[in-house]
């Protein structure tokens, strides 16, 4: 049987164009057909193995939600409404950025903290709460989370805790 010229490959793994010489490119690759039985049989060889991968990340993903400190939070939500009537002239959104800006760094003030500090210690389950036992409790109110959403004049206030009393 004669081959024919085109389908030679040199030593390299080449193809050789028309004329002989060794064009650089590799040869053109079959296109296999993978069907679901390949899957299967692929499955059914290595089962083992990934029946063993599953199983240990469900450990894992079990005692580490089993044993993962959970933590609760609160959220407020706050409308800003003005009672003044707006100029035809700048009609937006309702109360300004600055506004809305200025009250958010107001609520991150030591001050306001220092005053949200004195409210919690009236409480009656005040001994209950994990702030009760913090050195620096008005640093732990740092933890309040302020921020506004876009385009509105909704502030949107949320604190975490490891007690749900104390979130709340």
């Amino acid at each position: 049987m004669q081959e024919n010229e085109h389908s030679k490959k040199n030593h390299e793994g080449y193809v050789p164009n028309d004329s002989g010489i060794n064009t650089g490119y590799p040869e053109p690759m079959q296109e296999q057909e993978i069907n679901l039985l390949d899957y299967a049989r692929i499955f059914y060889k290595y089962r083992l193995v990934i029946l063993l991968c599953l199983a240990v990340v469900l450990a894992i993903t079990y005692y580490y939600t089993n044993t993962a400190t959970r933590i609760y939070q609160a959220n407020a939500r706050i409308l800003f409404e003005t009672t003044r009537q707006p100029d035809l002239m700048f009609m937006g959104p309702g109360i300004s950025d600055s506004k809305i800006t200025n009250t958010i760094e107001l609520m991150k003030s030591r001050p306001v903290r220092e005053l949200a500090y004195e409210m919690l210690q009236r409480d009656p389950d005040y001994d209950r709460l994990p702030i009760s036992n913090v050195e620096n409790p008005v640093g732990y109110l740092g933890g309040i989370q302020t921020e506004r959403r876009r385009d509105t004049d909704i502030l949107t206030i949320s604190f975490a805790s490891p007690k749900p009393l104390e979130a709340s």
